[in-house]
């Protein structure tokens, strides 16, 4: 197995289903389920890091719960195998929006 780590910027991933919601009405209500993401993101970048990792983290700013329960299918961690190596971080404060 490979070492490679990946860390997803987890406020920006949220930020951009917003948007996407705002641009497209069919997507109104529906959430990105981080394990498919992830395996998506492997296959797709194999010559990144030879088509296993170590760990993928998403972080988040503190306070933002609410947001992932709006955005995000949280997988089930108390299933045996139903996520692998896939961790959600609480970090930091969020920053301002520049105007």
């Amino acid at each position: 197995m490979s070492g490679n780590y990946f860390f997803i910027d987890g406020s920006a991933l949220t930020a951009q289903i917003r948007q996407l919601r705002r641009e497209d009405a069919s997507l109104k209500g529906r959430k990105l389920c981080p394990k498919r993401f992830t395996d998506y993101f492997m296959s797709a970048l194999v010559e990144l890091h030879g088509g296993s990792y170590k760990r993928v983290t998403f972080y988040f700013p503190i306070g933002d719960e609410a947001a992932i329960e709006d955005y995000l299918l949280m997988p089930d961690h108390r299933n045996p195998g139903e996520v692998r190596d896939v961790h959600f971080k609480f970090c930091g404060q969020k920053l301002k929006k520049i105007r």
